[in-house]
């Protein structure tokens, strides 16, 4: 998903690193569906597989709603049940006996999203911290989805006790716990108990996702062109902000020789925005959600299309 730290001429600084660093750590181990399109053989055969996988228990289905419309939105996403379980019991914020209850309850219900937290045995309070961490948020589906609005791209939550906004219902889970009864919008939703299973900033990995492709897709726009189409090795360069890449030899020796080598990567929107967000990963996404098209030239190799 993400480029190595260059070895010299990042032009970032450590506070910089640290930061990126920091982001790439907090996000959580998920993959949406339409990622897994771009790399499957056939959609049948993937949601076949995925069916399968979900109902044995080895993938969770995560919601990731809201934001967007159509294959603008990220839509699904899913997560190795085995990783999900190691973010639990990492998880700073939560006693040993919450954590092993959460698990068994998410093992209790394979292949479902959500589940009634009243029926399951969860006290209210239970039910508070686990939304407050964000591994269970609220289901309301009379409303958009206000993940994103919670939180800035490259100010994670998560760490140190601050609630990210998880995914699930279009409610995050940095709004709390309402209990049954409660007044106030979402009111009727949290009388019904009914809470969606999440995972700590997939607010912060939906905002992430989404920016990164509507920049993608814009770049095929670049210059005002009417046809919204460029050679892939193109695409790559003006997402790479025209840096070489590590182990290019015409490069390295432009580099011993003491020549120009170009912009650092530090001054990129790849590095400086998108934290090093790899132009293949990216395309991936575009590509699964349907933004975009892959075609033969016939000329200049793969080309590029928005859809």
């Amino acid at each position: 998903m993400f480029t190595p730290l260059p070895s010299h001429r990042t032009g970032l600084s450590s506070t910089q690193i640290a930061t990126l660093l920091t982001f790439r750590a907090a996000l959580p181990p998920l993959i949406s569906i339409a990622h897994l399109r771009a790399l499957a053989p056939s959609p049948t055969s993937l949601d076949r597989e995925l069916s399968c996988l979900l109902h044995s228990g080895t993938l969770r289905k995560i919601e990731i709603p809201g934001r967007g419309a159509g294959a603008r939105s990220v839509g699904h996403g899913v997560v190795l049940e085995a990783r999900w379980v190691d973010v639990v019991r990492e998880y700073p914020g939560l006693e040993d006996e919450l954590k092993e209850k959460y698990i068994a309850l998410m093992q209790a219900h394979p292949g479902e999203v959500r589940v009634d937290v009243r029926r399951a045995g969860l006290g209210r309070e239970e039910v508070g911290r686990l939304v407050e961490a964000g591994f269970l948020t609220r289901v309301n589906s009379a409303g958009p989805s206000r993940a994103g609005s919670f939180l800035r791209l490259g100010l994670p939550a998560g760490r140190g006790g601050k609630a990210p906004i998880a995914s699930g219902g279009p409610v995050g889970a940095g709004e709390g716990y309402s209990p049954a009864g409660s007044s106030g919008a979402g009111g009727r939703e949290a009388a019904a108990e009914v809470y969606a299973f999440s995972l700590p900033n997939t607010g912060a990995y939906l905002k992430f996702v989404q920016g990164a492709r509507e920049a993608l897709v814009g770049l095929l726009g670049k210059g005002g062109a009417q046809v919204r189409e460029a050679p892939m090795e193109l695409l790559r360069e003006r997402w790479d902000g025209g840096v070489a890449k590590e182990g290019d030899g015409p490069a390295e020796r432009r580099r011993e020789r003491g020549e120009d080598m170009g912009p650092m990567v530090g001054r990129t929107r790849k590095w400086r925005v998108w934290y090093g967000l790899e132009f293949e990963w990216v395309l991936g996404e575009v590509f699964g959600a349907g933004l975009v098209e892959c075609f033969e030239t016939g000329s200049v190799g793969v080309g590029v299309r928005v859809r």
